[in-house]
């Protein structure tokens, strides 16, 4: 009897070890009274949902950024903050019809700074958060065709270096899947869907990253990351878009 009971002190003493490795890894999850419930995945990512305003339609390459929002998330999706400014396209017109949409208006967008100094406040409002995969996973409504081209020919065209570390996804893509009983994929097509309500202050930047968020607050956060990773593109595969 009293080897059996040394040998169960020696496994108690192994599983306590166990258990303190596993919580240092943040691999554990334990019940109310200290028992082992399960072991879980608690990576913490940062997910920036964001948007543009631009000087007009067309050509991605000749485009200016004229408002950029974003609102950095956890991977429940909650906010951690948010960045939003309004930028000079310079020398560049920036069309009347763009104006009716968005409500910038040359004046009021030439007083602001140029994206030179934007760019990098905005990598520093970036380089605030951290995450323990060491990417941050942009999504964007139609980003691949327009947002993440325009935001790479922005950082050309002012000789700014876009990190490798930043990875984008197009919203388009995880809402098709998401939410397979639409014609349209509008943002305030899917918004008015399933919200009731038109989009507030739809067509300013942070206002349409904050309704790219809330739709995918409607399902588990665990499936819509799945989603994120799925269709994610690297910086050099944007790159590499943009350049060919």
């Amino acid at each position: 009897m009293a080897a059996i009971a040394s040998r169960i002190c020696a496994l108690e003493d192994t599983l306590a070890f166990v258990q303190r490795e596993l919580s240092a890894l943040k691999l554990l999850k334990t019940t109310g009274n200290g028992g082992v419930a399960m072991a879980m995945d608690t990576t913490r990512r940062l997910f920036c949902f964001w948007d543009t305003e631009t000087n007009g339609l067309g050509k991605t390459d000749a485009l200016r950024i004229i408002q950029l929002g974003a609102i950095m998330c956890n991977d429940q999706f909650e906010e951690l903050g948010s960045f939003n400014e309004f930028i000079s396209p310079g020398r560049e017109p920036i069309d009347q019809g763009a104006t009716a949409v968005n409500g910038i208006s040359e004046t009021f967008a030439k007083t602001h700074p140029m994206f030179d100094e934007v760019g990098p406040r905005f990598h520093g409002w970036i380089d605030s958060f951290e995450s323990d995969d060491k990417l941050i996973h942009f999504i964007a409504h139609n980003g691949k065709r327009f947002d993440t081209r325009i935001l790479y020919f922005e950082h050309a065209r002012h000789r700014l270096v876009m990190p490798n570390n930043w990875c984008f996804t197009d919203s388009l893509q995880i809402f098709r899947d998401l939410y397979p009983d639409y014609k349209s994929y509008k943002l305030g097509k899917l918004y008015s869907g399933e919200f009731g309500e038109e989009i507030p202050d739809a067509h300013t930047a942070l206002a349409d990253a904050e309704a790219i968020r809330r739709l995918c607050t409607k399902h588990d956060p665990k499936m819509v990351t799945d989603k994120i990773l799925k269709f994610k593109e690297s910086r050099d595969a944007v790159a590499k878009r943009c350049t060919k």
